[in-house]
């Protein structure tokens, strides 16, 4: 049974449609996000959950209880948000103890979740300090152990990592999954973060313009993306349009206006005239200095080079004109390709 469920769900301000007619479901223990670009909708669909705002039409569930007119402290969610929003005038302790006093749990009890909790994110010791005392990533944890301690039936997360430098960031990806991992709790993540979904989730909801995209896996979504919004946000692709000149049982052949003829495998029914898009992953692609005997061989010279560190991105003007991004990863038994270079 789905644990968080929107059905038909819009948010309509004025004539602007924050959610148009989102349906989705997410399971029991799943990690779920919502990805989108800034103003997606994603938050409000959050905020939809959560009870901070109303649905102007459809029915929001939390386990079999629709909660359209459940106020949020009684809908049995815990928030952590981007600002983790914690008391500055109070210690650790007492920010993790909030909820429970709220709900007037004997001090015993109390006592035993907060050092529960404490140990769960990995900051036992910390209970007296103020929250300014703190670093980002300690912060975070504790944002996250204050909306834990409840033993809520979700955990709804917004952008909870989004104030954290990159290296930061990186490690409490991993540690957020597996506290999440280790709870079991059903969650519901926002992100404009594409790596970040993809390192994270179960599945993941691609959202753009108050509507739900694409819902897949993090392979599903990136392997085989349904629309050229969804494979131009989910990393960075190169994109070839054209028309379908040949079909046969092993490939399809698409011919661009400017007469790349592009193989590939296609699940889509195509017919001969069609016209479509192809994307190609820059790490699909590979350079060489030779010529070499297989489909989709062209030519070109090397515009333009960004060392990484790992991997080196190139831009290359093909001999008909079309620009494309390649990545190649940096292994120095491997020959660098100087910008001029043909290949």
């Amino acid at each position: 049974m789905s644990y968080v469920r929107l059905d038909g769900v819009t948010k309509k301000y004025a004539e602007i449609f924050a959610a148009d007619n989102v349906s989705l479901a997410v399971e029991e223990g799943e990690f779920f996000s919502l990805l989108g670009p800034s103003g997606s909708g994603k938050t409000t669909i959050l905020r939809l959950i959560a009870g901070f705002t109303d649905p102007t039409s459809g029915d929001v569930y939390i386990g079999d209880r629709m909660v359209n007119d459940i106020p949020p402290y009684k809908r049995d969610i815990g928030m952590v948000f981007q600002n983790y929003a914690l008391f500055p005038h109070v210690n650790v302790y007492e920010n993790i103890a909030f909820g429970l006093r709220v709900r007037r749990l004997a001090s015993a009890e109390i006592e035993k979740r907060v050092r529960e909790m404490l140990e769960l994110v990995r900051l036992p010791g910390l209970e007296k300090r103020r929250p300014q005392q703190l670093s980002g990533g300690q912060q975070q944890r504790i944002a996250l152990a204050r909306a834990l301690v409840t033993k809520p039936r979700v955990l709804l997360l917004d952008e909870p990592l989004g104030a954290l430098d990159k290296k930061l960031r990186t490690a409490m990806q991993i540690e957020l999954r597996q506290i999440q991992k280790e709870v079991g709790i059903t969650t519901v993540f926002v992100s404009h973060d594409q790596e970040e979904a993809l390192t994270l989730s179960d599945r993941i909801a691609v959202i753009n313009e108050g509507q739900i995209i694409q819902v897949g896996a993090p392979t599903q979504i990136y392997e085989r993306p349904s629309t050229r919004f969804v494979a131009d946000f989910i990393g960075q692709s190169n994109f070839f349009e054209g028309q379908i000149t040949s079909l046969t049982r092993d490939a399809t052949v698409m011919t661009t206006p400017s007469g790349l003829a592009i193989r590939s495998e296609s699940d889509r029914a195509l017919l001969i005239g069609d016209q479509v898009t192809i994307a190609v992953r820059p790490e699909n692609i590979r350079l060489s200095a030779g010529r070499l005997s297989r489909a989709n061989l062209f030519e070109g010279r090397v515009e333009h080079l960004v060392y990484l560190g790992m991997s080196i991105t190139y831009h290359v003007r093909l001999s008909e004109g079309t620009s494309i991004i390649a990545f190649e990863r940096n292994d120095t038994a491997t020959s660098v390709f100087p910008v001029g270079s043909k290949v």
